[in-house]
């Protein structure tokens, strides 16, 4: 801006301005009664069976509980949002007079057990890939989807916190491969260190927010797999 005055560090304009920044949050804050560590959540579903996962965008946090949803590469594979899968009660809301403060973005990926077994959301499905070609599947599907999927935080408008599923790791779920059989994989993004902002993301409740997941290419989905994207922080609840 031509007419914008640059504020130096440590000068009494520098100290004025972050006064007033405070007294702002000061503000802020006496509106609301306590604050409570908190996850936002929401999951995205996608069908074994070999159904393509195509290039586009997907927006999460759109559907709150009850809402009726779908696997992302088949539409006809239709779910009930429940608390298993969301805890919003608004599309890309917050209830009226909270606000949150997210500090952490988590990925929690799970790849369904057996190859020849869907999500217990669509039931037995058939699967090609059985036996040693269910684990080289499951492998195959977990790089595919760690560097052909990215994540965005989106408030109102704008895009912030944009990387590859591998970025986002996750402290939460099951992690490594396990089973006694050679089609019997479980994995997750992480080893239980999450990604943490470097800049905490504010959402207050007269404002829109979201994850929008983007797929770079299309992807073969031989295994169920559910990708639980969490926003990790604190809520802080109305004082009326």
């Amino acid at each position: 801006m031509a007419n914008e005055m640059i504020v130096q560090p440590g000068t009494p304009a520098a100290m004025v301005q972050a006064m007033l920044a405070r007294k702002k949050m000061e503000d802020q804050v006496a509106a609301y009664k306590d604050t409570v560590s908190h996850e936002l959540y929401d999951t995205a579903v996608l069908k074994g069976g070999g159904a393509i996962l195509t290039k586009d965008d997907y927006e999460l946090f759109t559907q709150p509980i009850g809402a009726q949803s779908a696997a992302l590469n088949d539409a006809a594979s239709t779910f009930t949002k429940t608390e298993e899968h969301t805890n919003i009660s608004e599309a890309r809301r917050l209830s009226h007079g909270r606000a949150f403060s997210v500090f952490g973005m988590y990925a929690n990926l799970t790849v369904v057990g057996n190859a020849d077994v869907a999500d217990s959301e669509f039931g037995a499905t058939a699967n090609p890939n059985v036996a040693v070609e269910g684990t080289i599947s499951a492998v195959s599907l977990l790089q595919d989807l760690q560097h052909c999927v990215g994540f965005s935080f989106v408030s109102d408008e704008t895009k912030f916190e944009r990387g590859k599923l591998r970025r986002f790791t996750s402290p939460q779920g099951i992690s490594g491969f396990a089973g006694s059989s050679a089609n019997n994989t479980v994995a997750n993004n992480g080893m239980g260190r999450g990604y943490r902002l470097p800049v905490p993301r504010d959402i207050f409740g007269d404002r829109d927010f979201g994850v929008v997941m983007r797929v770079f290419r299309n992807i073969i989905i031989p295994r169920t797999v559910r990708i639980e994207f969490v926003l990790d922080g604190f809520l802080l609840r109305p004082a009326r």
